[in-house]
């Protein structure tokens, strides 16, 4: 039982890593488009928030795999990967924004009276202000995520919630199939975890 459903662990992998590259870069778009001073780009920035997450990801999961399927070839993991990273990204989104809403304004207003350039306030003021609070947040999104990786299954790929469910329906045995299934996903989580967690404290240490 062990060895089959851990072959399903790399397909879980890939769609969370692969869907939290789209988000988090997306993420940092829509980002910017909130703070533009143009009314359009933060409207439609604040639209997309929206939009995506007040739509379950399992149908966008399923609108991204059919609805792009009958205009493109879309393999099954690339199409969780985007769906996913698309709602994603809304997500990232608003962990941009509470960690760039956590700068102290005081600090805002006086790289604004040395006249940094926006790369430099984001690299000398925001960034240094923000990191612990994004590396922690975006662990916690990142484990959700992960969990979110099982709707994949839905598609028929072969990922750990997938595999899982094909060993019960073959050989019975939910309680024990799911328990062991629910272990790994535990696992990854806490690899996940930990080294943010170090990372956090890192920072903190260094900003003391």
């Amino acid at each position: 039982m062990i060895d089959f459903l851990a072959r399903g662990i790399l397909a879980t992998v890939q769609v969370t890593l692969g869907a939290f590259a789209v988000a988090a870069v997306l993420g940092a778009l829509v980002t910017i488009a909130r703070r533009s001073p143009l009314a359009v780009l933060r409207l439609a920035g604040g639209a997309y928030v929206a939009v995506l997450r007040g739509v379950p990801p399992v149908a966008w999961l399923l609108a991204v795999y059919y609805g792009l399927g009958n205009v493109v070839e879309l393999p099954t993991i690339a199409a969780a990967v985007v769906a996913l990273g698309l709602v994603g990204a809304a997500y990232m989104a608003e962990i941009y924004r509470a960690a760039l809403e956590a700068v102290p304004q005081g600090q805002i207003d006086a790289a604004d009276a040395l006249a940094l350039s926006i790369w430099d306030k984001y690299r000398r003021v925001m960034l240094p202000n923000t990191a612990a609070l994004l590396a922690a947040s975006t662990a916690s999104y990142a484990i959700s995520l992960l969990k979110d990786s099982s709707l994949a299954s839905l598609l028929a790929l072969s990922e750990l919630t997938f595999r899982a469910n094909q060993y019960r329906q073959a050989l019975g045995e939910p309680i024990q199939v799911f328990a062991v299934a629910a272990a790994f996903y535990i696992v990854l989580s806490v690899l996940v975890a930990v080294p943010a967690r170090r990372v956090e404290q890192r920072i903190l240490q260094g900003r003391s």
